[in-house]
């Protein structure tokens, strides 16, 4: 099952940079764009549904004209108001020639973290925080890519010393997702709901908090903060099918597949709705046979999205198998889950005695 949504700092800058590099016009339709002008509103007709800071980053889903249509914000931004982040790169290398200050390192390292090479953004926030040692956002985004990396205490030390100095919501939500990813979803609770107390609005943060209740058991709070998030934003994709998720375990299907369906018909290329759609089927007792079918059909959807290299997906597709009745099929595929890594050792092992024995997975 999918984890927590981790709120990205990126948009915690601190100073404006210089617009000095040049915009390419290609279409950038597919790439990561990162905002070079503070306060750029991203709209639906005349409604404002962001504001983004300077140095926030953004996938463009597509592009009409002057416009990029960006889909986890579901909002048009100006194509004069970003630049691809690989210009960005070179346009801070450019920056740090001439002054090794540390919002230019601090903004190289966002640029570096928003492509993945984790690496070099630590690298950059150690340079920024050792000439500003007093910014708290540097270790709030110092601490994301260490989440992101697993590097989980390193990442609590980082948080706790952004709260030191600076109390916010991001730093309370970061430390939530470490704690969080060791487990302890009691103290994930704890900072999520710091985050929120901090901003009522934080919509990630109550996404993350109902996750971590769902961990704990305690649907009902879970429901009532994804309930929260949808209100506040209804293009939440994540929010509706995590709240699917947590109707489904107290067997509500009918109103946990409208979620899921809402979730795809939101974010379509997200493979979790899709899987969480078909495990639900697939493992329940009471669902229909006629459904076992569309369970297969979701859950191979998924591993056409994570390109059949995701475990998870892959069990879920086991259990669809075995629930059409394919047992030969269902044990092939929960093997090929068990040689990509030994995440969820236990149950995998178990459902494949269970297909062996020509039998469906049942939670």
């Amino acid at each position: 099952m999918p984890r927590c949504r981790r709120f990205s700092a990126l948009g915690f800058v601190l100073s404006a940079f210089a617009t000095g590099g040049v915009i390419s016009a290609q279409d950038l339709a597919g790439q990561k764009v990162m905002t070079i002008e503070w306060d750029v509103d991203l709209k639906v007709e005349l409604k404002v549904v962001h504001t983004a800071p300077l140095g926030q980053v953004f996938q463009a889903d597509q592009q009409q004209g002057d416009w990029l249509w960006i889909a986890s914000h579901q909002g048009w931004i100006s194509r004069s108001a970003v630049m691809p982040v690989d210009e960005a790169i070179e346009h801070f290398d450019q920056q740090l020639e001439e002054s090794t200050s540390a919002i230019n390192y601090y903004h190289r390292g966002l640029a570096h973290q928003s492509v993945g090479d984790l690496n070099k953004a630590i690298a950059d926030y150690d340079q920024a925080i050792e000439i500003a040692p007093e910014a708290a956002a540097y270790y709030v985004i110092r601490g994301n890519a260490r989440n992101d990396e697993g590097e989980y205490e390193k990442a609590i030390a980082d948080y706790d010393e952004a709260i030191r100095i600076e109390p916010s919501g991001a730093a309370y939500h970061g430390r939530g997702d470490a704690s969080f990813e060791q487990g302890d979803y009691e103290q994930a609770v704890t900072d999520y709901s710091k985050a929120i107390e901090i901003d009522p609005e934080f919509v990630i943060a109550l996404q993350n908090r109902g996750t971590a209740f769902l961990k704990q058991g305690q649907i009902d709070a879970a429901i009532t903060d994804f309930d929260q998030a949808i209100r506040l934003n209804p293009e939440f994709a994540a929010a509706f099918a995590s709240r699917g998720r947590a109707k489904a375990r107290l067997q509500r299907y009918d109103d946990a597949f409208a979620d899921f369906n809402k979730a795809i018909e939101l974010d379509p290329e997200d493979h979790w709705p899709y899987n969480d759609l078909a495990w639900t089927i697939a493992t329940s007792a009471d669902a229909p046979e006629d459904d076992a079918q569309m369970a297969s059909e979701y859950a191979t959807k998924a591993c056409e999205l994570t390109e059949w290299q995701n475990s998870t997906v892959l069990t879920t597709l086991a259990a669809a198998r075995a629930q059409a009745g394919d047992f030969d099929a269902a044990a092939e595929w929960i093997q090929k889950a068990m040689s990509l890594d030994d995440q969820d050792s236990d149950r995998r092992g178990k459902m494949l005695a269970y297909f062996q024995q020509q039998k469906p997975y049942r939670e």
